[in-house]
Order: C-alpha cells, then structure tokens, then sequence
C-alpha cells in the first residue's frame, strides 16, 4: 500500500495533538515510529519535511525531534544524515527539531555527526531561540 506524506504528516500530527490517543490516526504513530526500518529513507524524509512545516508549537517539534526524526536517524542514518545536515544549516526550525533527537539505538557515527551539528550550529546556546 503506498501512503501520501502529506495524509501520514496530517494524521501523525493529529495523533500527536491528542496526546498520542486517537485511535484512528495512530497508524501514523506506529508508521513513522516502531516501524520505521519497513520504510523507505525517501518516503520517511518526505513526511519528516512535512511535519516540520505543518508543526505548531514548540512541543510538537520537540515531539517530531524524539520520534519520527530518532526512528529516521535509526534506521537510515547513513543513508540521511548528509540530508540532516544540510537541512539544519538551512533552517532553524529542522535544527531545533534536531536538537529534541536522542541516540537510543542510533549509530555511533551517526550520532556523533548530530551532535556536532547541534553543537557548532548551536555554539553553547539552547535552541529555544530558534522558534
């Protein structure tokens, strides 16, 4: 079955909203989360993109930070993280997003390039000044 971003964004964020307690979109949840490793890196990026945009509050971001970008960074890092850097060089918003990620199952190498990310963007601030 081939999903839309945009449809999985909506309903993770609706899912999110609720406190991770609608049942009905916690499909999303379980797609961007535990089963991550069954998506492709392209798809799963997609929907990271849109979550991003379409995030309304601190909360929320710091959410995407510690689920659907952890799970990415998980089980793609190798294949995204050049991605993960562009893209925090460039926008304030997917770096505070990236400073909510933490390493769980990540690997070594790929966690250490998130913290040199989150470090040198950062320089020693807290990233609540981002949003």
């Amino acid at each position: 079955m081939n999903y839309d971003p945009n449809a999985v964004a909506k309903a993770w964020l609706s899912s999110a909203s609720s406190g991770f307690e609608d049942d009905e979109s916690l499909w999303a949840f379980e797609m961007l989360g535990p089963l991550a490793g069954l998506q492709p890196a392209d798809f799963l990026w997609q929907v990271l993109l849109e979550l991003v945009n379409r995030a309304e509050s601190k909360k929320i971001l710091s959410l995407i930070g510690a689920g659907p970008l952890e799970s990415l960074l998980v089980h793609h890092g190798p294949t995204v993280i050049e991605r993960v850097k562009d893209k925090a060089s460039r926008n304030d918003r997917f770096l505070y997003v990236l400073s909510s990620v933490w390493e769980g199952g990540m690997d070594k190498d790929v966690w250490d390039q998130v913290q040199r990310i989150c470090t040198e963007a950062l320089n020693g601030r807290s990233a609540d000044h981002l949003v």
